[in-house]
């Protein structure tokens, strides 16, 4: 009986030196993930809250087989840098075989392989992936920050109103400011005009200073010399320079 109790001592203690030598700490507390949402259902209720609000969801697939969740598990969501995090973020655990609604999750957002930790930043649908692999909690914190921002930055570049050089030219006639102005207006040229239309649907009328096989240059009023390349050209009314 007592060779019997101290094989087991011997068995515990080689286990708890071998989880050492992995890198393995036991979680802080069980309630490491009482203020995450779990499931299909609550992937809705993250949808929910991140309305109107500048909060990031992040979506953490896993399952209970899978080792680097664990790790995770013990060694990251406990860690003082998420619980910080999860002041202005929203997390959700998600386990694809534990039910229908997880299982179409996982598929919706392509996960193939555990963990899978994805970021939702707010006012889009699009993720930026992040991994939890051989980093450390702070380390894990910033990625998912910077993947938030990109996603954000993005998506305030494309929203940004392009101002073409058109767009700029003068809505007064150059005649009505000089008359305003006192001043007589330049004298009046006749060119030939030219009526230019893009594949873009943009019209733009001006005089071709020159045209050749890769590009023409356009004297536009109020705009100066425009260079276009003949790839984004549909047609050119009007007589061309030497023709």
């Amino acid at each position: 009986m007592k060779q019997t109790v101290r094989r087991m001592a011997w068995c515990v203690a080689g286990a708890l030196v071998a989880a050492a030598d992995l890198g393995v700490v036991p979680a802080r507390s069980a309630d490491t993930f009482a203020n995450w949402l779990n499931g299909a259902d609550g992937y809705e209720h993250a949808v929910d809250r991140r309305r109107g609000t500048s909060d990031a969801v992040l979506l953490y697939f896993y399952t209970d087989w899978c080792p680097h969740c664990r790790r995770f598990d013990q060694q990251i969501a406990p860690s003082p840098e998420m619980a910080e995090y999860m002041h202005h973020a929203i997390a959700v655990r998600i386990n694809p075989e534990k039910g229908t609604g997880e299982e179409a999750l996982a598929k919706r957002y392509g996960v193939t392989g555990y963990p899978t930790l994805l970021i939702l930043p707010p006012g889009t649908e699009q993720t930026q992936k992040v991994t939890a692999y051989r980093t450390s909690p702070a380390e894990f914190v910033e990625a998912c920050e910077t993947a938030g921002r990109k996603r954000q930055m993005k998506k305030s570049q494309s929203s940004a109103t392009l101002v073409s050089p058109l767009s700029a030219r003068p809505k007064a006639p150059v005649a009505a400011a000089a008359q305003q102005a006192k001043v007589p207006p330049p004298p009046v040229t006749h060119q030939a005009k030219n009526t230019v239309r893009l594949k873009n649907g943009n019209v733009i009328e001006g005089t071709v200073q020159l045209a050749n096989d890769q590009e023409l240059v356009l004297e536009v009023d109020g705009v100066g010399h425009l260079t276009l390349n003949r790839t984004e050209i549909v047609s050119v009314d009007g007589p061309l320079p030497g023709k």
